[in-house]
């Protein structure tokens, strides 16, 4: 089958995107046809456990390849000998934008190759590296590869040391997409330097730092005078006391560039240092801010401890509120006993929808 394949693609003049998951391809025997192939732009082969002969044979590819411009190798077993093949193909390759080289167990020794490419190639604007057993060390050669780095716009850098990250976004001004979901942050000030790193940045649009190993608070005059970032996941992350969300609510009343925020899993700090999630006391910060609000569109408080009461309250908000669109209330802690629409729903404008925890 691969070598058949192999022989269509060397005449294909036609087929733009190819999609092998879990096919189990023989990478080399595919490879001799994409040597000559000029159509092709997008090839999927993630989970096909190519390896690093595989590995091998596809930086051949990328060495001659002029037309390929998006690739799938995450998930196929990938070590740093393989890993060293692509980059040095990704040193001389002025074509690849999108590599997605996720779930290969590369570790550091692989990012500090990935760290050498990147201060060459200058094609690739789009990176998974998301689950490549990454350590420090490997972090901090990445990191420092992205102050010098002029291309690179979106990077998935998911479970990954996050040492030294603000020093490299303080001088980097192409990245407008950054994924840090599960990130080992040492300490909440790790967090608190990450975010003094990106008060005046102008790039950032979208930034996801979901689950990490440590929680944090976000400090309000990063959302207050950020004037750039459009999309925030902060999902499991947030831990505050009622005065520090007081005022990341109020900093969001004046906050003009925000669409989507998520908030889900927030946990509340009290001053008997019991932690609970967010409840139906701190929905007022939620109402009043929505109520002044004019940018966000898709709300996400899912999986906090939201009951009716709460929800009531910010549906007093959504009244006067015209801007918001999508509001997920959904998974709440103990659960929602509502009925399907119930009656201080059809008063909210029709304009939003609600996600609920029905009965």
């Amino acid at each position: 089958g691969s070598k058949c394949l192999s022989l269509a693609l060397r005449t294909n003049g036609t087929l733009t995107s190819l999609d092998l998951t879990r096919s189990y391809i023989d990478a080399e025997a595919l490879s001799e046809g994409l040597k000559v192939n000029a159509a092709l732009t997008s090839l999927n082969l993630a989970s096909n456990w190519i390896g690093d002969s595989g590995a091998k044979a596809l930086s051949d590819v990328l060495q001659v390849n002029a037309t390929l411009t998006k690739l799938h190798l995450d998930g196929n077993v990938i070590s740093v000998e393989g890993t060293q093949y692509i980059c040095e193909a990704l040193a001389r390759n002025n074509t690849l934008t999108s590599l997605d080289f996720s779930g290969n167990k590369i570790g550091g020794a692989g990012l500090l190759l990935f760290s050498e490419a990147l201060q060459s190639n200058k094609a690739l604007n789009d990176l998974n590296l998301n689950l490549t057993g990454a350590d420090e060390r490997g972090a901090i050669c990445l990191f420092d590869a992205l102050k010098h780095n002029t291309t690179l716009s979106t990077l998935d850098l998911a479970h990954v040391p996050f040492c030294q990250l603000s020093d490299a976004l303080r001088v980097n001004n192409t990245l407008s997409c950054l994924r840090l979901g599960k990130s080992q942050i040492r300490s909440p000030s790790d967090a608190q330097l990450f975010f003094a790193s990106l008060m005046d940045n102008k790039t950032l649009k979208e930034l996801e730092l979901n689950q990490p190993s440590t929680r944090f608070k976000v400090p309000p005059e990063f959302l207050a005078s950020n004037t750039t970032l459009t999309h925030l996941n902060l999902t499991s992350s947030l831990s505050v006391d009622l005065s520090a969300l007081d005022s990341f609510f109020k900093a969001l009343t004046v906050n003009s560039t925000l669409t989507c925020l998520k908030l889900g899993n927030v946990e509340i700090m009290h001053s008997n240092r019991n932690r609970s999630k967010m409840g139906d006391s701190e929905c007022v910060l939620v109402s009043e801010t929505l109520k002044v609000n004019t940018t966000l569109t898709d709300l996400d408080l899912s999986d906090n401890s939201i009951g009716e009461v709460g929800i009531q309250c910010i549906m007093e908000a959504l009244k006067v509120n015209t801007s918001l669109k999508l509001l997920n209330l959904t998974r709440q802690q103990g659960g929602n006993t509502l009925e399907t629409n119930p009656p201080f729903l059809r008063k909210v404008n029709t304009s939003v929808f609600v996600l609920l925890q029905l009965m």
